[in-house]
């Protein structure tokens, strides 16, 4: 679910033009890659699966300026404040857990021999479900910066030059849902 609100102006007969909005997006089965336990062996191997729930609150900002007839100046800014809410997922793999920084132990039933039986005292296995809740979501910087400038002349009849510079920042962003 998207909630947003926002403006889009534009003042001085149309040479400033000034947008803002405040976001939130509630994610429900956020999709991640992650790894998940074969009940039939037993083996973890990696998977798409729904990642519980996130939440994305946000502010974004941007202005254009028409400084003059041939020159152009524009700006953006975005900030976001991440988190995954309800995330759990099972592993064995050490690496995980220390990202992660918690596990809780818990017991797979597996079908070593196929017969069906879940029960068998000697067909489980033990993992470490983490709870990934309260990280940020992977890829979200906390702010982002854009701008520019454009010039634009007349060279020759109908020809135009244009000269055009832009920027961009990006605060630092987590590779993965494990915050590394």
């Amino acid at each position: 679910d998207n909630y947003e609100i926002g403006a889009k102006t534009s003042w001085l007969e149309n040479r400033i033009r000034l947008n803002g909005a405040l976001f939130f997006q509630d994610f429900k089965n956020k999709q991640v890659s992650t790894q998940v336990t074969d009940p039939n062996t037993g083996v973890l191997s990696p998977r798409i699966l729904n990642a519980g729930a996130a939440e994305v609150w946000g502010v974004e900002f941007d202005a254009t300026w028409l400084a003059t007839e041939n020159l152009t100046l524009n700006a953006a800014y975005t900030w976001l404040d991440t988190e995954y809410t309800d995330y759990k997922a099972n592993t064995t793999g050490a690496g995980t857990i220390a990202y992660v920084g918690n596990c809780t132990m818990v017991l797979n039933q597996i079908d070593l021999n196929g017969d069906g039986d879940f029960t068998d005292p000697n067909e489980t296995s033990r993992s470490c479900q983490v709870s990934y809740d309260g990280n940020e979501l992977e890829g979200a910087p906390e702010h982002a910066l854009v701008g520019g400038a454009r010039w634009q002349a007349k060279l020759v009849g109908n020809t135009d030059y244009v000269l055009d510079g832009d920027f961009q920042y990006q605060s630092s962003r987590y590779a993965s849902d494990k915050n590394q």
